[in-house]
């Protein structure tokens, strides 16, 4: 014979739709009030966390120090002396005059042409001659 009706028969129908309606109320889970506003506040920072210039500007901070940078003033610095040069000179003069006078500044390092090395170690050591 087939069951047409899955859920409890008799006397006991009350209980079994009780007891099925307990069940479904264990799995369903409610949050006690929590005021949603207000967020949890960080109470301790990561000291590791630090990158080098956050940590310079700490400590810039702590030292009472400004450390801001003068703008249209590039300081272009090699091994036999430093110069400042004003972004206004350089408009004023062509591309030509300007790689003429500062080209060997501006070269862009690049990769070793492949036959000049065979080995890894003596890439990264052409590498660091280029840069």
């Amino acid at each position: 014979r087939r069951i047409k009706n899955p859920g409890p028969v008799g006397q006991n129908k009350s209980l079994g739709n009780a007891l099925v309606n307990q069940g479904k109320a264990k799995r369903i889970y409610t949050q006690p009030n929590i005021a949603k506003s207000t967020s949890p506040e960080k109470v301790l920072d990561s000291v590791t966390q630090e990158s080098n210039l956050e940590e310079f500007l700490v400590n810039a901070e702590l030292a009472d120090r400004d450390f801001t940078a003068e703008r249209g003033d590039f300081k272009i610095i090699s091994t036999s002396n430093a110069s400042v040069i004003k972004t206004e000179d350089l408009t004023s003069k062509s591309y030509d005059e300007l790689v003429g006078k500062y080209g060997e500044l501006l070269k862009i390092p690049r990769r070793p042409k492949r036959g000049t090395y065979e080995t890894a170690d003596e890439l990264n050591k052409l590498e660091n001659e280029m840069f």
